[in-house]
């Protein structure tokens, strides 16, 4: 969607943190709408926007010209990125949803730190639930890479982030 706005000449990109995001998301209808002016742009803007720029800056990033065959393809990207984030959450739940036989283990998954809902269900389907296969929590853990890696050299010891599988 970023790189068609750019075509059109809307650097909305380079000016807003994320296009996904709930400000750049409000700018997007309001130019497809096309009732987008720098006098009323700031109304659509949520009141903690995060931007990279003035408001001046994105009043001239907006500027482009939008055809008509631009809002029709535009449209028809924003309602396909809605169908996909709706059929995500749809499968989110029925994943969730089959956590059911796994009660305990999918409690005890989400004990873990930057273990959710969803990155439990996906240990268990992953392991289909038998943790067996591991000697222990640590080992289980650095196989799920959410175990803390140690990186020292030299005696001085770096920043450490979790150990990726």
């Amino acid at each position: 969607m970023g790189k068609y706005l750019d075509a059109a000449g809307i650097k909305l990109s380079s000016i807003v943190s994320s296009i996904d995001g709930v400000a750049a998301q409000n700018l997007i209808d309001a130019l497809l709408r096309d009732v987008l002016t720098p006098a009323n742009l700031q109304s659509f803007l949520p009141k903690k926007a995060r931007l990279k720029a003035s408001i001046e800056d994105l009043a001239r990033a907006t500027q482009g010209r939008l055809s008509t065959r631009h809002r029709m393809v535009l449209k028809e990207i924003k309602a396909h990125l809605e169908y996909l984030s709706k059929a995500i959450c749809r499968l989110d739940d029925e994943v969730i949803g089959g956590m059911a036989p796994y009660t305990k283990q999918y409690e005890l998954l989400q004990t873990m730190p930057g273990v959710d809902k969803l990155s439990a269900a996906m240990l268990i389907i992953e392991t289909g639930g038998d943790m067996k296969a591991f000697k222990n929590r640590d080992s289980f853990s650095a196989w799920a890479g959410v175990a803390p890696s140690n990186n020292e050299s030299a005696g001085k010891k770096k920043v450490t982030h979790t150990q990726s599988k």
